[in-house]
């Protein structure tokens, strides 16, 4: 028996969401996608064969799961309007900041997944609450592998860490990225030229590690040998502190997600 998948929302996690179900075996013509807005229907539509529908209500009619893909503010509106049509089915949050207890009256888990779910090789922090038997959570996970790596945790707490990790992971990543390239630009490198050396530099780093089983620490230690360039960066960068505005970067966007949720409530 097939099972359909609906989303409401058509924002940038939600294609994700659906890219990476469609290179995972999910047919698209059991995912649905529901915006009352219209915006970005058409063009998934014809990108990825899936259904579409302006209409909440109609869209949810038939699914086995609901993922609610919008932002935090437009929770509440959204839940009031489909509320009552939700049933015992899996409500499926993918909003950022939205604790669990928000949606106490209903099976439901939280979840956050980050962007590179979309080439199945995302990381998805998961959290249920106690109406969603073993058995539906399982089944929900099983779908999730699918996207990449699944994190089953017990509070939101340690979901928001998630989210600041690797929600917010991908951003960071390329944010440094670009630091690094625009340092080969600045020497005479052109930018495309740059951006390639980074690029397959973090991409054959990861390769590596995953091929060798070395841990990023192991790595910094085999290759900065004493004396030696790699060290010299290394150690420039020990020097400037970066990892006290790192990790207080990091720590400001934690703090942003318990500003958000309290402006919820």
């Amino acid at each position: 028996m097939k099972k359909e998948n609906t989303f409401i929302g058509s924002g940038h996690i939600v294609e994700a969401m659906v890219a990476g179900m469609i290179r995972g075996g999910i047919f698209p013509e059991n995912l649905i996608v529901s915006n009352p807005s219209g915006s970005n229907l058409a063009r998934m539509a014809e990108k990825y064969g899936i259904q579409t529908s302006m209409d909440n209500i109609r869209a949810i009619d038939g699914a086995d799961l609901i993922f609610l893909g919008v932002k935090p503010k437009p929770i509440k509106p959204v839940l009031k309007q489909i509320g009552e049509s939700v049933g015992d089915r899996i409500l499926v949050s993918m909003a950022a900041c939205v604790p669990i207890s928000f949606f106490e009256s209903y099976k439901a888990v939280r979840i956050m997944p980050n962007i590179p779910v979309s080439v199945n090789q995302g990381v998805i922090g998961l959290l249920a609450n106690n109406r969603v038997s073993e058995q539906e959570s399982l089944e929900l996970k099983n779908l999730l592998d699918k996207l990449g790596l699944v994190i089953e945790v017990k509070t939101d707490g340690e979901l928001d860490l998630i989210t600041t990790l690797s929600g917010c992971g991908p951003g960071v990543a390329a944010y440094l990225m670009n630091l690094i390239s625009e340092y080969g630009t600045q020497g005479g490198l052109s930018q495309e030229v740059s951006i390639q050396i980074v690029t397959q530099t973090f991409m054959g780093t990861l390769a590596y590690m995953s091929e060798s089983g070395i841990s990023a620490g192991e790595l910094v230690v085999s290759v900065a040998t004493k004396g030696g360039v790699t060290e010299k960066i290394i150690s420039t960068l020990a020097q400037n502190n970066l990892t006290d505005i790192l990790h207080s970067s990091l720590a400001a966007g934690y703090n942003r997600i318990k500003e958000v949720r309290d402006s919820l409530i």
